[in-house]
């Protein structure tokens, strides 16, 4: 019996041979987390809040006293929900507005006024209530946009602005400081009795993209560099650092502080860890190609970066080839550093933020399997108040999502694997791969959680090259609770061995064990 323990310790590999990774990790996987040193298949997601008024295509929660909002904007107009009602709080002044989704809304809070911009209208600011309308923001100039708005400190920060029809990628603008519950007061930076000011940078490093708080500073991404925007105060205000001349943003949205002073940055080619001061690639020995060879030339604009706080993941979402806007996840889990893989539902974009009950917590009476085969983490519930969850925006049918609840697509189920080929088995315990000695793999017997009940199907197969097809037995239905290992009977110098699952089930893998002997030793298990 050659054990393999710790299958979720290392993740997806893909950029190297299928020989050359070690034993417990994978090369391939559809819908599955590697957390706690386990395979997981991620759990789906459910619609929330009903159905917004009109296709949402970005959100942003805001908080004004015990009241809780979403903001969900679309195409043409912008709506309101506290969860149960929905408004709809387009600009009176003004009418409809028109997006470009590849430059898309921006936002932000700022002193408990909401601020939002899509690069079109004039930036719009909102005051928490579903009676309010959205409205043009205070002292900006009506003959002025720009393509994002963030805020720093007690600033709003505009970038890339265009002034009447000539427009300026460089631009940095920002306002004077806001007073206390309110918006900026004043934009002019020829004033010499306030704050406000401009800055343009280079044309090195390309346009401007947009620009995510870390810790008091703003960084400030271009299409190829990084810069830091400073507070200094006194004439200047603020001071402007290159920081890395090589990491850039794809498009806006694309970066998150995940952690207190981190930002996970999607580049286009990379996924890029710094902390302001140092940078390096979390992804592009694993899965980038993943992306560069799937994302759609037209629509990767559309990419974006979204947080999973309470699984402790960053989501990069991109289009895949031929769609518009987002259908697949790569998820690091910056706790275990690994990889996963989920398929989105055609999303527009993720907001983290407090989502409303949804479902009661599983009771004693109501719970299902044993303490060994139950996946769920003690006191888990569908609704923490003080806990931020996924909001997905689903502009096609016009839904509202949120991830991790239940086992299924919205009621629909979904496939879920994890695959590794050209396997060497050791013929040893504790002793390297194997690739060149024919062996007979006469059984799996794999260490699976989950729904008591539930169907795994696990396929094992042959294969004689590291670069070789691969062989399937027909797949072997395990069921969680009742089955207790695979009888196979393979005899081969490489293997490959799946575990997929189609249906209603929740499952865990922590390892499994191999039952492996030199051809022609046939002996007793």
């Amino acid at each position: 019996m050659i054990p393999v323990p710790n299958v979720g310790a290392i993740g997806i590999v893909t950029d190297l041979p299928p020989n050359e990774i070690p034993l417990n990790a994978w090369t391939g996987g559809k819908n599955i987390r590697f957390i706690d040193g386990a395979i997981e298949k991620f759990s789906g997601h459910i619609e929330v809040f009903a159905t917004p008024t009109w296709a949402p295509y970005w959100l942003l929660p805001i908080a004004l006293g015990g009241s809780y909002y979403w903001i969900y904007a679309g195409l043409a107009k912008v709506g309101a929900t506290d969860g149960a009602t929905h408004a709809d709080i387009t600009r009176a002044a003004g009418g409809d507005y028109s997006t470009d989704l590849n430059i898309g809304w921006t936002g932000t809070v700022i002193e408990g006024v909401a601020v939002i911009n899509n690069g079109e209208a004039v930036p719009q600011m909102w005051t928490p209530s579903l009676v309010n309308d959205l409205a043009a923001l205070t002292a900006w100039t009506a003959t002025h946009t720009a393509r994002s708005m963030r805020s720093l400190k007690r600033y709003l920060v505009a970038l890339d602005i265009t002034k009447g029809a000539t427009r300026y990628p460089y631009m940095i603008k920002w306002s004077h400081q806001a007073p206390s519950g309110g918006v900026p007061t004043s934009w002019d930076e020829t004033s010499t009795t306030n704050d406000a000011g401009e800055w343009t940078l280079s044309a090195e490093g390309g346009f401007l993209i947009d620009s995510i708080p870390l810790r008091d500073d703003l960084v400030l991404y271009k299409e190829s560099q990084t810069w830091l925007m400073q507070y200094v105060g006194g004439v200047d205000i603020f001071r402007f650092v290159r920081k890395f001349s090589e990491i850039g943003m794809l498009a806006r949205k694309c970066a998150v502080e995940f952690f207190v002073g981190k930002h996970v940055v999607f580049t286009g080619d990379d996924v890029v860890l710094h902390d302001g001061q140092q940078g390096e690639s979390i992804i592009s020995r694993r899965l980038i190609s993943q992306i560069t060879g799937t994302i759609d030339s037209t629509y990767y604009q559309r990419s974006f970066v979204a947080l999973n706080y309470p699984k402790k993941e960053v989501w990069v979402c991109f289009p895949e080839t031929g769609n518009s806007v987002c259908t697949k996840a790569l998820v690091w889990n910056w706790k275990e550093n690994t990889w996963g893989v989920r398929d989105l539902p055609n999303t527009a974009f993720i907001a983290s933020g407090i989502v409303n009950p949804i479902a009661a917590a599983e009771k004693w009476d109501t719970a299902v399997g044993t303490w060994a085969t139950d996946t769920d983490a003690w006191g888990d519930r569908s609704y923490d108040p003080a806990q931020r969850k996924m909001l997905m925006a689903i502009p096609g049918t016009t839904k509202l999502y949120t991830p991790d609840n239940t086992q299924l697509f919205d009621g629909v189920t979904m496939t879920s694997r994890v695959e590794k080929t050209a396997i060497g088995f050791p013929l040893k315990i504790d002793k390297p791969p194997d690739y060149t000695t024919e062996k007979l793999l006469r059984g799996i017997w794999p260490r699976l959680r989950g729904t008591a009940g539930g169907i795994v199907n696990i396929s094992v197969g042959t294969q004689e090259r590291v670069d070789g097809a691969v062989t399937y037995q027909a797949a072997f239905p395990f069921t969680i609770g009742t089955t207790e290992y695979v009888d196979c009977l393979l005899a081969s110098k490489l293997h490959a061995l799946k575990f997929e699952s189609t249906g209603d089930v929740q499952w865990k893998l922590d390892g499994y064990d191999a039952d492996v002997v030199p051809t022609g030793q046939h002996g007793n298990r």
